[in-house]
């Protein structure tokens, strides 16, 4: 009974521990020319014009001359698609997520149009869509096409705080007897 007793605490200290060693967080793209650009590993970038690329956790995107490199997926692509500028039905802006949707003649609706490209009497829609099946290959991101980075990082003070603490309180626990008089 006084081992379950201290099996419970010790459970969530190793829980809390394990979650707080990485965290993902969003870096500027300015650090991508810094000298530390080297260290930093990226999960997650969000380009320009709404593509997304994801790298494998195993083996995240690493940062070298102005370039993120490495194995992964698009999940989020860009389409250009062309059409008759009389076809185009109606045409809205959302200002808060910066796309426009267009509707054009026989029903088919654009969402998520980021750019509009006027050439005679043809416009290119740059289309955002979901990529159905991405698969990893090799990827290379100049830094002047990324709006937003997020990078997997080892957080030393949340995982000494994690570990140290909840390890310190079950020590004075047991000193003074609290799990089941049991006792250092």
């Amino acid at each position: 009974m006084k081992i379950r007793t201290i099996t419970i605490p010790l459970l969530g200290c190793f829980i809390v521990s394990t979650l707080c060693c990485y965290s993902i967080k969003p870096v500027s793209p300015d650090v991508l020319s810094s000298p530390r650009a080297a260290d930093i590993k990226v999960r997650r970038v969000v380009k320009k014009l709404g593509e997304v690329i994801e790298f494998a956790e195993s083996n995240p995107g690493r940062i070298v001359q102005n370039a993120i490199v490495g194995e992964g997926r698009i999940t989020r692509a860009m389409e250009i698609v062309e059409v008759a500028r009389t076809e185009i039905k109606s045409k809205s802006f959302h200002a808060d997520k910066n796309y426009y949707t267009i509707e054009v003649r026989g029903g088919k609706i654009y969402s998520e149009v980021r750019k509009i490209i006027e050439q005679g009497d043809n416009s290119l829609l740059y289309v955002i869509r979901d990529v159905e099946q991405p698969q990893f290959s090799s990827i290379n991101i100049l830094a002047s096409e990324v709006e937003k980075v997020l990078s997997k990082r080892f957080d030393f003070i949340k995982t000494l705080l994690a570990v140290v603490l909840p390890c310190a309180i079950i020590w004075l626990g047991m000193q003074q007897g609290f799990y089941g008089g049991m006792r250092l």
